[in-house]
């Protein structure tokens, strides 16, 4: 019918209108509000696709006795309520597809169930069922030479390991997922297969290899014309050039990427404003990086995603902790502690590192402080900066000695490609007296001339008097009285 030739074209809302015109003459055909409404998904429209579309096409396919038919409804609702992140409804909705989806009638729809559900049930911590599902999919698309199905597999063994901070072997199946891509010459999902894979080397710490996959995912998605994936790969970028210090490049995606956002780009403006706020914040200009992470956090409860809100709430928190505005983290700190889960290995990470940071200022860490201090330096499932982040906080803040294990493990980790640690690196060890340390240190601050921190580390420089005291008058300038004091205290004295 013309409305398959729509979808064949793009032109989703003309494939709409000729389902609906077609379900007025046949308001019982379950195929019709089906494919209505995996439209309405595609398209954000999630809520009318839940409430009637699929709900009209279950009850049409239940009264045709189509089991078949049925299932499909029954995974379509799934996706649905995995796109809204009630993970726990979508999960129950794929397993009341797969009691409908037999092994050896329907073999390549029940696999792709077992990979949603494997997904949702990821998403909830039930790993055991999960990997149970992905194993059995395997299988089923073995036994069927089904290239297509294994790539999604593997992307979803991906997705599951990544959520679990176990990047590498994330990457190992993401990899998988990108040969069969290639070797099926699938121009639609190769590129999003180059971002996975990108994006777990970007975890990892291997910058260069990140840079190159983002940069062939975005030349294919430039010529699929697929502008969402393209924002989101400008964004990757974007972050990407922050960690090397290549602000102007980092200040290009974001504003590409800002002129092209539209109404329905309510996740890329989310992000965009947090990578904003991180860009401010690196360049000292903290009233515009404070409103860009207002707004994010904003656009991220409108949305009610309680993941994106957990981000956006540490981040502030981070700033807060970063300039000893103490009242501003213990708040972050009570707003964001609901929604912590340790299920989240870097957000969980995070939130130990601001917790540690507020109680070491109270003074209240007493025997907490080696349990907390232990954790985090044994942790290795988060990604590689935000752990080298920490660490170098902690070693600072608790001012370690030069032989901590925190120190020790930050010396197989730091590379001069995250400007960032790598100054922060230069500068404790700078300030334990490592002559080598506070001749790099200088160098590396001439290429960086704007970055926020370089009042405190200049004052690891000798002959640095006249700049200390002029970086940190700008600084302060910017802080209320009372924070001025208690940030001297914190980072000065």
């Amino acid at each position: 019918m013309r409305a398959d030739i729509y979808q064949w074209a793009g032109e989703d809302a003309k494939a709409m209108s000729d389902y609906k015109a077609a379900l007025a003459l046949r308001p019982n055909n379950g195929q019709l509000w089906f494919e209505l409404a995996r439209l309405q998904i595609i398209n954000g429209d999630i809520e009318t696709a839940t409430s009637d579309s699929l709900t009209r096409a279950l009850v049409a396919f239940r009264q045709a006795k189509d089991p078949r038919g049925e299932s499909l409804v029954l995974n379509a609702f799934g996706i649905a309520y995995l796109r809204t992140a009630d993970n726990v409804a979508a999960a129950q909705y794929f397993k009341d597809a797969l009691a409908l989806r037999d092994a050896k009638t329907q073999p390549s729809q029940r696999a792709k169930t077992l990979a949603n559900l494997a997904i949702a049930t990821s998403l909830t911590g039930d790993y055991a069922t999960a990997e149970a599902s992905l194993e059995e999919a395997v299988k089923l698309l073995h036994d069927l030479g089904d290239l297509a199905q294994e790539a999604h597999v593997n992307d979803t063994l991906g997705f599951m390991f990544e959520e679990r901070g176990q990047f590498a072997r994330a990457l190992e199946y993401y990899k998988r997922g990108l040969d069969i891509r290639v070797q099926t010459d699938d121009k639609v999902l190769q590129p999003q297969s180059m971002s996975n894979v990108a994006y777990m080397h970007f975890l990892i710490g291997d910058i260069s290899l990140a840079e190159i996959y983002w940069q062939q995912a975005k030349m294919l998605f430039e010529r699929n014309g697929d502008e969402s994936h393209l924002l989101r790969t400008h964004q990757n970028l974007a972050q990407l050039s922050l960690v090397k210090g290549d602000k102007n490049t980092a200040t290009n995606y974001l504003t590409t990427v800002e002129q092209r956002l539209g109404t329905q780009h309510n996740q890329e403006k989310l992000y965009n404003h947090l990578l904003f706020s991180y860009l401010n914040f690196a360049n000292g200009n903290l009233t515009e990086a404070t409103q860009h992470a207002a707004d994010a956090r904003r656009l991220a409860q409108a949305s009610e995603d309680v993941r994106a809100q957990t981000e956006v709430l540490l981040w502030q928190g981070e700033m807060c902790l970063l300039t000893a505005n103490w009242l501003c983290l213990e708040n972050s700190l009570e707003t964001v502690t609901p929604t912590i889960s340790e299920e989240r290995h870097e957000q969980f990470a995070v939130y130990q590192w601001l917790t540690l940071g507020l109680k070491h200022h109270k003074g209240t860490l007493n025997n907490e402080r080696d349990e907390i201090y232990t954790t985090l330096v044994d942790n290795t499932n988060v990604p590689v900066i935000t752990e080298i982040k920490i660490l170098l906080d902690i070693q600072q803040r608790l001012s370690l000695n030069e032989n901590s294990s925190a120190m020790e493990k930050l010396s197989s980790l730091i590379k001069p490609t995250y400007y960032q640690p790598y100054l922060q690196w230069l500068y404790v060890k700078a300030s334990l007296g490592d002559e080598e340390s506070i001749e790099k240190l200088k160098q590396k601050l001439a290429l960086y001339p704007t970055y926020w921190r370089n009042h405190l580390y200049y004052r690891a420089i000798p002959g640095k008097e006249d700049t200390v005291d002029d970086l940190t008058s700008k600084w302060l300038s910017q802080l209320p009285e009372q924070q001025v004091g208690d940030y001297r205290n914190a980072y000065f004295d």
